[in-house]
């Protein structure tokens, strides 16, 4: 059977003709009897875990990718072969060839082939998904039992990474004559070729056990059982052993210490947002949001909010953790005359320290969800004292993402991952169909987004994406107001990796399934 390697090299594919070679796991001889548990705060379920059904946040992925394995993929640094044990770019046909790894089982027994790989890529075209980008592939075809031709429609940079290496390859003989896959729950559609099979879902507990497939092309892995449960006390769970791995909250991090629990934290790849409806008045305008980001202090945000363990967010989404970060953009430093300037050409004037317009105070709603209920309070008062009396109303994470993907709401405080790769994460988070993009159209920035993801050569391409980070930060199509500091507290048990841009298309979690897979065994 095929093993897996901890270590391979990603190659950008500049010139004719680049061979990625195979990579294989380094593993213990015998597998793992073991269980990890992973906690988790009582929040919303994560959705069954097929790939068109998981909750669409980056623990719902995460969870589904633990069933379905992708043609390449990500350790802590690059992108590794996986399903495909190989690939060539032919630069002037734009074209890649991917060599498939053979012996290659579905959890049904079946055998894999390159038919699933092109059917799959097929599917989502006919089914679009906001997670999995497939709109520059012009064909998909297979070339044998064990190769695959993929033609794209242009020169598309992050093709590997994040594009191969995040969607699911799926089974053609389940998948085949399901039309409505947003409805497909049957068994069947847990079906897939990864290091893990789903046993146990309790979705009014967000519980999930998953059990090792033995089968696996990679080695039987090491963790035996992995689950994912709820704890109403993360640190408490940590401090009794309860769990392998939770996220804590920063004040806890001393008492777990001296109990010698270990502590680790991630990158500033997550950030909370205020989430602007732009296709209402006065949303619509860039004044506007420009009044309501200098009305934000954001230093004190990270001070008071977040006791310091934080970054405030830069106005262009991307952190400064990510290599393609642009510091040189537009700021909105916290500026009341600032705010009375834009809000002035607005043609609102300032009654009872309120901004009204015709005789009629400004009346927006803020939605906003438990977890942001401190920071709520603190970007209320900002807002009042610099004359935005809106209401704040504090709902549930699943009603909150509702509204907001019906358009149903003025603003809202919300947040997510997958700003710490390739920025690819523009066209997600700025112009996908789903609750966490802005859904934002400008001829300029759509023109900038195309030609960055046209754009092989990195140098031009990160001149290309500095433009694009300042033209948002200009248009502000949503307001990022701060990078937390995130911590977890875990065993010890198995050493863990954070991965390099996140998991996929950018999870920032450290639940990479090569953990689960080696458990870190030499």
């Amino acid at each position: 059977m095929n093993t897996i390697m901890k270590r391979s090299y990603f190659i950008l594919p500049m010139m004719l003709g680049i061979v990625v070679l195979a990579a294989s796991f380094a593993q213990a001889k015998t597998p793992g009897t073991s269980t990890y548990i992973i906690g988790e705060s009582p929040k919303a379920d994560w959705g069954y875990p097929s790939p068109f059904t998981f909750y669409k946040r980056g623990p719902g992925y995460v969870r589904m990718m633990m069933i379905f394995d992708s043609l390449t993929w990500k350790d802590d640094r690059v992108v590794i072969p996986w399903l495909a044990e190989s690939w060539m770019y032919n630069e002037s046909a734009l074209t890649y060839t991917f060599t498939l790894r053979k012996g290659v089982c579905w959890h049904d027994g079946k055998p894999f082939s390159a038919a699933d790989v092109v059917f799959t890529y097929h599917y989502f075209k006919r089914y679009p998904h906001p997670w999995f980008n497939v709109k520059a592939i012009k064909e998909v075809a297979v070339l044998d039992q064990h190769r695959v031709l993929f033609k794209l429609s242009q020169p598309f940079a992050p093709f590997l990474d994040p594009v191969t290496c995040s969607i699911p390859i799926i089974p053609k003989h389940v998948w085949e004559n399901i039309k409505y896959p947003n409805k497909y729950t049957d068994p069947e559609a847990l079906i897939g070729t990864g290091p893990y099979t789903l046993k146990t879902y309790a979705r009014e507990r967000g519980f999930y056990e998953f059990t090792a497939n033995t089968m696996f092309w990679g080695g039987s892995p090491m963790i035996k059982t992995l689950i994912f449960k709820k704890v109403g006390d993360p640190q408490m769970a940590a401090l009794k052993g309860e769990v392998d791995q939770v996220r804590i909250k920063p004040e806890a991090i001393s008492m777990l210490k001296a109990k010698h629990i270990a502590v680790l934290h991630t990158p500033h790849f997550w950030n909370a947002k205020l989430m602007i409806n732009h296709k209402k008045p006065p949303m619509d305008a860039k004044e506007f949001r420009q009044a309501l980001a200098h009305a934000l202090d954001l230093d004190e945000i990270v001070k008071r909010g977040l006791r310091g363990r934080g970054e405030p967010a830069s106005p262009a989404l991307i952190p400064p953790d990510n290599l393609w970060f642009n510091p040189n953009i537009p700021k909105y430093p916290h500026n009341l005359t600032r705010v009375k300037e834009l809000m002035s050409s607005l043609g609102y004037t300032q009654r009872e320290g309120v901004w009204s317009k015709d005789s009629h105070a400004l009346k927006l709603t803020v939605l906003t969800r438990k977890e942001f209920s401190r920071m709520a309070q603190i970007i209320n008062h900002q807002f009042r004292k610099a004359g935005f009396a809106f209401e704040f109303q504090s709902l549930s994470p699943t009603t909150v993402d509702a509204k907001v993907t019906a358009w149903d709401f003025d603003l809202a405080i919300s947040g997510h991952g997958g700003i710490g790769g390739d920025p690819m994460l523009y066209d997600s988070f700025v112009r996908a169909k789903y609750h966490n993009s802005a859904r934002f159209h400008h001829p300029e920035l759509d023109s900038l987004i195309e030609e960055q993801f046209k754009e092989m050569d990195s140098t031009r391409r990160k001149s290309i994406v500095n433009r694009m980070q300042a033209l948002y930060a200009e248009l502000l199509p949503a307001i990022s107001l701060y990078y937390p500091t995130k911590y977890y507290a875990v065993s010890g048990r198995i050493p863990l990796f954070f991965t390099q841009g996140g998991i996929g298309k950018g999870v920032p979690l450290f639940q990479n399934k090569i953990s689960f897979i080696t458990a870190g065994m030499p």
